[in-house]
């Protein structure tokens, strides 16, 4: 039966069952993509939680270093670590959504001078692995403080951690 022509009835139904096919192909194309922008988003936030417990931990370790230091009379003043909201120039690849800022206050009991905040922020900026591990933890402020003023100095982190300088 060559050259026999279709009735329309059957070519509609035809169309129908291909029409109905890439339906359902570009469903399961729908459905699987759906799934994997769940599981990207749901790979953040288990990551982001990670992050967050470590950064959790180097200001409890902070903090509880830092009440040592100060009843065995080391320092003269107790150093109190928390997160702030940053400097949003500051902010690089690896800054954190919220908080970006890695705050020191003093709790002197009298306003520091900014030599002395200055003094402070410098020994922290010294130790290039805790600069670095800030960093990776997601801050990219470092902020020292007395806890009689709200802003004393900053600084950028990232110009303190000798990125790409390749020693030999």
């Amino acid at each position: 039966m060559r050259g026999t022509v279709i009735p329309t009835s059957v070519s509609k139904g035809f169309l129908r069952a291909c029409t109905l096919r890439s339906v359902a192909y570009s469903s399961t194309l729908l459905l699987y993509i759906s799934i994997m922008i769940l599981e990207n988003i749901w790979y953040k936030i288990s990551e982001w939680f990670d992050n967050y417990g470590e950064r959790t931990k180097l200001i409890k370790s902070f903090n509880n270093n830092a009440k040592d230091s100060f009843v065995r009379g080391e320092t003269p003043t107790v150093l109190k670590a928390s997160s702030s909201k940053g400097i949003s120039q500051n902010r690089h690849s690896f800054s954190s959504l919220f908080n970006t800022g890695f705050r020191i206050q003093a709790l002197s009991g009298r306003p520091l001078t900014k030599n002395e905040m200055i003094l402070i922020g410098k020994v922290i900026l010294s130790d290039k692995t805790l600069v670095r591990t800030l960093i990776i933890l997601g801050w990219d402020t470092l902020e020292v403080h007395d806890n009689s003023s709200r802003y004393g100095c900053r600084w950028c982190l990232t110009d303190y951690a000798n990125i790409n300088m390749i020693e030999f």
